[in-house]
């Protein structure tokens, strides 16, 4: 599982070219944090992403995998532009 946490900062966080499988939540994020998830795989969790963040930081490539989890996506999840 991948923890974005509350804290006093912002959280910058990339995850990249990683595997998520067997875990209650694959990622979870509450704010205040700022999430890049890209080509990665994301499976066999009970949820594969837990986007909690208000205003909604978490932004996907949509090169990823988020498939066969109980719940895929909880939340939403912004669509980014590879440069």
């Amino acid at each position: 599982m991948f923890l974005a946490p509350n804290g006093p900062a912002t959280l910058k966080v990339s995850i990249d070219n990683v595997t998520l499988s067997g875990n209650g939540n694959g990622i979870f994020s509450v704010a205040p944090a700022n999430v890049l998830l890209g080509r990665s795989v994301i499976t066999g969790n009970g949820t594969g992403v837990s986007n909690f963040m208000t205003p909604n930081t978490f932004g996907s490539y949509r090169d990823n995998r988020i498939n066969l989890n109980g719940t895929d996506v909880n939340g939403a999840m912004n669509t980014l532009t590879p440069q």
